[in-house]
């Protein structure tokens, strides 16, 4: 079970990064 939830964290993880770039290449646009 406890190998389930470390792929989840990772997949959340993995948002959470592609958010983030998203973010900055939002911002680095509008400079």
């Amino acid at each position: 079970m406890l190998e389930v939830n470390v792929m989840f964290d990772l997949v959340e993880v993995k948002q959470e990064l592609e958010k983030m770039a998203k973010r900055l290449a939002d911002i680095r646009g509008s400079l």
